[in-house]
């Protein structure tokens, strides 16, 4: 039998798709499937790819090195001249373990670790070695991007290495391997090793960090330079990726561009500059740096808002329209549906209290079933979390609570939803020893995705001259302490 115009792998995705549309239409109905299906072929997203990872376990701290083995025998081809820039307001405690770390990597000539200390600590100790330059800020003067410019400004490496003071490089390679890129790469602006969760990581902090390396894997490619402004907002985010965490330049390409005064998404901004430039940026995947955090629900909610605003300029990328989209026209039924989504998450987790569910998948069944249901319902939900409560009062303080029939939003979020749920399956056998931190996570993922959401709606007003006192406020409240 012969296929014309495709082959086996394309027929394995038309099949997935087909999988996926009929479950679809069971679980959200048939007119949210036309409804869905008209955007992604607007969108030209044809076939449905699920968001699994490979990763199945988290390994404790003092694992970490055998995390990413080296070779047997390591052959350094060249021994390299780094400077390690960390702006830092930990103690002198903290930075002592970390420093412990950064002198034990191999294949360095010469390394020199310059701190831009901004916090209140007292960290004069560390100029007693010879290796250390210290610089003092106060910490109003602060700045993601100005303040690693000011320690670049004192390196004397022929590499200079951004890290944050509560990052472990995987192993004692990881500067070499990053040094090695850039120096066999002169077309390499820039490289960043892909990020591990800390041991002691959340559902959610696990999630974000495996789904984003995904991402950033299934983009990963070479484009030219004037082709940058044809690209999806997926790929000039994948392409231009650079993160601060752990990113190693030459230090004749940092000093020539150096970071814009931003205190969010310097790193993806100096990219974008790079690429425009005829730059690749690179990420490796075989080594990586461990790292993460535990927030609550109203830092991720902070970070989507402020990821749309900031993104949206950075990247050039206008978001869809909300009534298009989401048949929302105002900004009051906006606020409205956001409600009752939060409603019917905080009865819906209230349900699942009450049961037992055999696997993931049932358990996210009755996830998308209830939601939908308690959407429509009046209830007092028991089940709430502490800093969205506090949210939902500071910014939707005086709106009046009415009824929706706008469901579009929260399936949005379900369709989401489904990403957690392929990475559970991935990493547990059950909800049954985790459904707490589960619980947790909706709420958190939740956050995020609202925060997205309010971030997108406000770039819209603003394009149609349609912002309000209210969206001020808003604004002003979530773009503070991200």
């Amino acid at each position: 039998m012969k296929f014309y115009g495709t082959n086996i792998e394309n027929i394995k995705k038309i099949k997935g798709t087909f999988a996926y549309c009929i479950e679809f239409i069971k679980e959200y109905g048939f007119m949210s499937f036309l409804h869905h299906a008209k955007l992604t072929i607007k969108k030209g997203k044809f076939f449905i790819e699920s968001a699994t990872v490979q990763q199945t376990s988290f390994p404790k701290e003092h694992e970490i090195f055998s995390l990413v083995p080296p070779t047997k025998k390591q052959n350094f081809e060249k021994n390299y001249k780094v400077s390690v820039v960390i702006p830092t307001n930990s103690d002198e405690n903290t930075l002592s373990d970390l420093f412990s770390n950064i002198m034990s990597q191999k294949g360095m000539n010469e390394l020199e670790v310059i701190l831009v200390n901004s916090g209140k600590h007292d960290l004069s100790s560390f100029q007693k070695l010879s290796n250390v330059k210290l610089i003092n800020i106060p910490p109003e003067k602060f700045n993601h991007g100005t303040t690693r410019n000011l320690g670049a400004s004192k390196a004397e490496g022929d590499f200079i290495l951004f890290q944050t003071d509560d990052a472990i490089p995987a192993n004692k390679n990881l500067y070499y391997e990053l040094c090695k890129v850039l120096d066999k790469n002169p077309q390499c602006g820039c490289v960043s090793p892909i990020q591990f969760p800390r041991s002691d990581a959340d559902l959610i902090s696990k999630y974000i960090i495996s789904n984003h390396n995904k991402f950033i894997k299934k983009y990963y490619t070479k484009i030219k330079p004037n082709s940058f402004d044809n690209l999806s907002i997926d790929q000039k985010r994948a392409v231009s990726q650079i993160d601060d965490v752990c990113a190693c330049y030459r230090k004749n390409v940092f000093t020539k561009y150096l970071y814009s005064n931003i205190q969010f998404g310097e790193d993806v901004e100096l990219g974008v500059r790079l690429v425009k430039d005829g730059f690749e940026i690179s990420n490796i995947f075989t080594n990586c740096i461990i790292h993460s955090h535990n927030r609550d629900s109203l830092y991720w909610l902070k970070r989507g808002f402020t990821e749309s605003m900031i993104f949206s300029q950075i990247l050039g990328t206008e978001f869809s329209q909300f009534k298009s989209e989401y048949k929302i026209s105002s900004e009051e039924e906006l606020f409205q549906v956001l409600l009752s989504i939060y409603k019917s998450i905080r009865l819906t987790i209230d349900y699942l209290k009450t049961c037992e569910f055999p696997n993931v998948h049932e358990t996210f069944r009755e996830i998308r079933k209830n939601s939908q249901k308690y959407f429509f319902i009046d209830g007092k939900p028991n089940s709430s979390d502490p800093s969205l409560d506090y949210i939902f009062e500071k910014i939707f303080d005086g709106f009046q609570e009415t009824k929706t029939k706008k469901i579009l939003l929260l399936q949005s979020f379900l369709i989401a939803l489904k990403g957690i749920e392929n990475f559970m399956k991935e990493t547990y056998p059950s909800t049954k020893n985790v459904d707490a931190e589960l619980y947790i996570g909706i709420y958190k993922y939740f956050g995020l995705f609202m925060g997205k959401i309010l971030g997108q709606y406000l770039i819209n007003s603003k394009k149609y001259n349609l912002k309000t006192k209210r969206l001020t406020e808003i604004e002003k409240i979530l773009k503070s302490g991200v």
